[in-house]
């Protein structure tokens, strides 16, 4: 947001599409599910979600994990 409203298009695009991949999960698989996934991976303390949600697959679990990596790592660097 904060390079959006600077006005730096080129690092606003290239967020963006860092984060395609969560984009992409929240898409095919729930918002909801994808972000307790994604604080559970990040060490946020929420649990699991409330029935009647059900949680992720641990495949959809593995690429939740692999997701927040590399953004990790672009801001690692």
């Amino acid at each position: 947001t904060r390079a959006a409203q600077a006005r730096r298009s080129d690092e606003a695009a290239e967020l963006d599409a860092a984060f395609a991949p969560i984009w992409t999960l929240f898409r095919e698989h729930g918002g909801l599910r994808v972000a307790y996934a994604v604080a559970n991976q990040i060490g946020l303390p929420v649990g699991q979600p409330p029935a009647p949600v059900r949680r992720l697959d641990r495949t959809i679990q593995v690429a939740v994990e692999i997701a927040i990596q590399r953004l990790q790592s672009l801001t690692a660097a």
